[in-house]
């Protein structure tokens, strides 16, 4: 409990904007579900290549 409060305070102050915000959650909501199925990859390389194609930097 008080560590998620924490962290979403942190989050806040960063001052991203919050289309950023809501991808970001569905990427980590993504990557829970995907977690409680069982599903193992490298998904920080999958996002490199697509960000890659797509002309983009990934972070």
């Amino acid at each position: 409990g008080a560590d998620v409060l924490r962290d979403k305070r942190a989050i806040m102050k960063l001052g991203l904007p919050g289309r950023v915000l809501f991808l970001f959650r569905l990427r980590f909501g993504l990557y829970a579900v995907l977690a409680r199925l069982g599903a193992v990859a490298d998904w920080a390389g999958l996002e490199r290549g697509w960000a890659a194609a797509g002309g983009l930097r990934a972070a």
